[in-house]
């Protein structure tokens, strides 16, 4: 999925007007601040078919699964873990622990060795995006997304 946020019909009505200069025809693709061109949405959906079926590939050939068969059910959708699971989608259903003390086994670790998470810390002023602007206006959060190609699954941010 693509989002790209379209801001031109905003900025005309209160008379900003935004002048890009750019090096190359597709340099500004997805310009927020203008309609997008036909060769434009077509260049778009032509990178976009192929990262999905490059997508597709990647999970057929991890789980040997037939290409074709794969088509059907890499729609978008969302399975549980048991429908995953029915489908050949993945090996066990589990949860965090789970999946530590297999990663222990495969790698060979003792099971009682401890676990190090990275924590970062984020700075005062993402904090105060996020905790205050963003979670009193949650459409500004989407707004405020870079454009670009995602597999899409929004969370809240925490």
């Amino acid at each position: 999925i693509m989002n790209i946020p379209q801001y031109y019909k905003l900025l005309g009505k209160i008379g900003v007007d935004i002048q890009v200069l750019k090096a190359g025809e597709m340099k500004d693709v997805g310009n927020p601040y203008r309609e997008m061109t036909t060769r434009e949405k077509t260049y778009l959906q032509t990178m976009l078919d192929d990262i999905y079926m490059q997508f597709v590939e990647d999970v057929s050939k991890a789980r040997n699964i037939a290409r074709d068969s794969l088509i059907p059910i890499a729609d978008g959708r969302i399975f549980s873990g048991r429908q995953a699971l029915k489908i050949g989608l993945i090996d066990t259903l589990g949860g965090y622990e789970d999946a530590v003390s297999y990663l222990k086994g495969y790698l060979g670790i003792p099971e009682k060795s401890p676990i190090v998470e990275k924590k970062t810390r984020d700075g005062w002023l993402k904090r105060l995006i996020y905790t205050e602007l963003f979670d009193k206006f949650p459409l500004l959060k989407r707004a405020a997304s870079p454009a670009g190609s995602y597999y899409l699954f929004d969370l809240p941010i925490n």
